[in-house]
């Protein structure tokens, strides 16, 4: 299973093998929601409110 560094915490993030980038993940540690900006290595960035809401649009 892949994983990644919280970029808040420094915490170990375990994603699905099949993780995209754009997708969001919360990290278990510190509970910040992260969005993934690269798959090979896994890089996170902390997703901002506006994020979320572009997310949320779509899906209506």
């Amino acid at each position: 299973m892949p994983s990644g560094i919280c970029p808040e915490c420094d915490g170990e993030i375990h994603v699905s093998p099949d993780v995209e980038i754009g997708d969001f993940v919360t990290c278990p540690e510190c509970d910040v929601e992260l969005e993934v900006i690269e798959v090979d290595p896994l890089e996170f960035e902390v997703a901002s409110e506006e994020d979320f809401l572009d997310e949320d649009e779509e899906e209506w």
